[in-house]
């Protein structure tokens, strides 16, 4: 650790041995930056990527000068798919430390691949307008807009909890739940992932006891029984002990078989013929109101795609605006962190307002500061 007055390294005095400024009040903030640092490294080891940037949001906010914090945080968010708040922390601390940083490292890469970037902006527009469509009711358009954000940005966390909300809506517990265990692979304490599981396990489990029931009160129609008091027991007549008895029973069942097929069984078949050409019209009917629904979003879809085509060209210019809107930013932050007196007029750090703590710059991983 070093005086924020001197530079000089501090000893376990109260006091700078070198010029003798108090740094009671100084250590003691430092020492909880750094420990809010490491407690944030630990949980981003452990892919608690959302406790991870609320430690280190803690420990750059007590310690603004914490490059390594800044660093590991800008890191967490571009794990999470938010690459354009990584980029802000990291333009913050190579302003705050020029030489020996790693953030310049990070910024170089992003840069050099001008696709990727453009792939990002792309998925956060899509992302937008995939929620707008989920705000409307549209949510057919809306996941067809979020798989197209999660085949260029796969880590975005935001757009599997909204992919996952949005088939909870529609009934389809098993693509939810496939998608919140996306969501929970890269963040896997997520606390809104985590309430998302739960629900969608709570609903399957309802699920499935109401299916089980149904099977069961269904099993119990079908199972009935004869009583022995529903068995008629016919008396002997006089016919049957004779032979003329049988004689009756083989015309009466001749007679009977003739009027049952004339007055039952061909009308039944009738019937039944009839009712088979009403069930196949029907069905034809229903398959002609699918194929025509089925058009008709095609219809939609083709409309829709042909506004993305008119809409990329706009992207294009678009993108050519931020990256010159991206150099103006960087020229106001300079000016602003000179207005801040962090630099001086020609652009150089100003040595004795930069009270940074005495950890090393860590690889990228990161290392725990010490106190």
């Amino acid at each position: 650790m070093k005086c924020y007055n001197c530079g000089s390294k501090l000893t376990n005095y109260h006091v700078c041995t070198d010029c003798g400024a108090d740094v009671t009040s100084y250590s003691k903030i430092v020492k909880m930056s750094n420990t809010y640092y490491n407690m944030g490294l630990a949980k981003a080891a452990n892919r608690d990527l959302q406790g991870a940037a609320y430690m280190l949001r803690h420990c750059v906010k007590i310690n603004k000068y914490h490059v390594n914090g800044r660093n590991l945080l800008g890191l967490v968010y571009y794990e999470m798919g938010e690459i354009v708040q990584a980029l802000s922390e990291w333009v913050i601390s190579k302003y705050l430390q020029s030489e020996g940083n790693l953030a310049e490292y990070y910024i170089n890469t992003i840069q050099a691949n001008q696709n990727k970037l453009q792939m990002i902006n792309q998925s956060i527009d899509k992302f937008n307008v995939a929620l707008k469509y989920a705000k409307q009711g549209n949510e057919d358009v809306a996941i067809v807009q979020l798989k197209k954000v999660l085949t260029q940005n796969p880590n975005l966390v935001k757009a599997h909890q909204l992919l996952a909300l949005i088939f909870y809506h529609q009934g389809e517990l098993a693509k939810a739940r496939k998608a919140i265990k996306k969501a929970l692979a890269v963040d896997k304490c997520n606390t809104l992932s985590l309430k998302y599981m739960r629900e969608i396990d709570l609903a399957f489990e309802e699920k499935m006891r109401l299916s089980g029931k149904r099977k069961k009160e269904k099993k119990q129609e079908r199972q009935k029984y004869l009583s022995g008091d529903d068995v008629i027991i016919p008396k002997t007549n006089w016919y049957q002990k004779s032979g003329a008895g049988s004689v009756l029973y083989l015309m009466g069942g001749v007679l009977f078989g003739v009027l049952l097929t004339f007055f039952v069984v061909m009308p039944g078949r009738l019937n039944v013929a009839e009712n088979k050409f009403r069930e196949k019209s029907s069905s034809y009917d229903q398959q002609i109101q699918q194929l025509n629904s089925t058009i008709h979003q095609y219809e939609n879809q083709v409309a829709s795609e042909q506004e993305n085509a008119e809409g990329l060209n706009h992207q294009i210019l678009d993108l050519q605006t931020q990256l010159s809107a991206m150099q103006s930013d960087l020229t106001k932050a300079m000016d602003k962190l000179q207005k801040e007196g962090f630099l001086d007029a020609e652009g150089n750090i100003i040595d004795e307002d930069v009270t940074t703590g005495d950890t090393q710059t860590p690889p990228e991983g990161g290392e725990p500061a010490t106190n």
